[in-house]
């Protein structure tokens, strides 16, 4: 056990080829890190499917904890848990989502870029770079729990900055003149559309599955004897509710 902890340790930390040497790479400076990459230094990055897979674990398992916060914060200060189902439903669907978007990212990258980018590069460029976007989701989590009440606007602003990082990286990976700038744009808006759009579907066969059991739960979450909202405040801010967000 000494030795596994040890070894992933040192993956974590490596100076050479650590995550954290290569999220900073990525976070100050984007373009040369792909094109080291690209070029044959291989060696001295972490490896990008771990570092998607990684961090997509991290991101799923601190999310399911918000969500959780979410609900007790709502008992004590509603009465009943806030029906964010469809948000519980697309969390726990993430990494689906995200696997039959990875191929079409790269893809239509490629086809879009060909003359400058070749399909392996395209596919290591977006696990890179969704990598990337999960470690700062995972950072601002102490961020989410602290704005908590406030989850639903934070989360659409997150989702802005999600879209922002993705356009910052595919602008210096995929565009070198102006009618690349304009097709890195429509890719990134093609995309984020394409991405609403499983998320949609998911949505749409969860709800076609069993409707009447979904609004039955839903109604039986408003029935929860809840405090007066002064307890539910000195609860929430004084003494944390008794909850615990990191149990498993």
């Amino acid at each position: 056990m000494h030795a596994l902890l040890h070894e992933f340790w040192h993956g974590f930390t490596h100076t050479d080829k650590g995550v954290l040497r290569l999220w900073l790479d990525l976070l100050l400076r984007p373009r040369r890190t792909y094109e080291n990459y690209f070029s044959g230094h291989r060696k001295h990055y972490f490896s990008p499917v771990v570092f998607f897979l990684v961090s997509f674990g991290i991101y799923i398992f601190l999310d399911q904890k918000v969500y959780d916060y979410q609900d007790h914060v709502n008992i004590l200060r509603i009465g009943h848990i806030y029906n964010d189902e469809w948000g519980r439903f697309v969390h726990e669907h993430a990494k689906t989502i995200a696997l039959l978007m990875l191929p079409v990212e790269a893809l239509l990258s490629w086809a879009l870029f060909f003359r400058r980018r070749n399909l392996a590069e395209c596919i290591v460029f977006w696990l890179f770079c969704t990598g990337f976007v999960n470690t700062i989701l995972i950072l601002l989590t102490p961020l989410r729990l602290a704005l908590i009440v406030d989850k639903k606007s934070l989360d659409s602003w997150l989702g802005l900055l999600r879209i922002l990082i993705i356009l910052l990286h595919t602008l210096a990976v995929f565009g070198n003149k102006w009618i690349n700038y304009i097709k890195t744009v429509f890719l990134v808006v093609f995309l984020t559309v394409l991405n609403q759009y499983f998320v949609d579907y998911f949505l749409y066969r969860h709800i076609a599955a069993d409707p009447e059991t979904i609004a039955m739960e839903a109604e039986e979450k408003k029935h929860i004897v809840a405090p007066t909202f002064l307890e539910a405040a000195e609860e929430v801010f004084y003494t944390g509710g008794g909850y615990n967000p990191w149990a498993f």
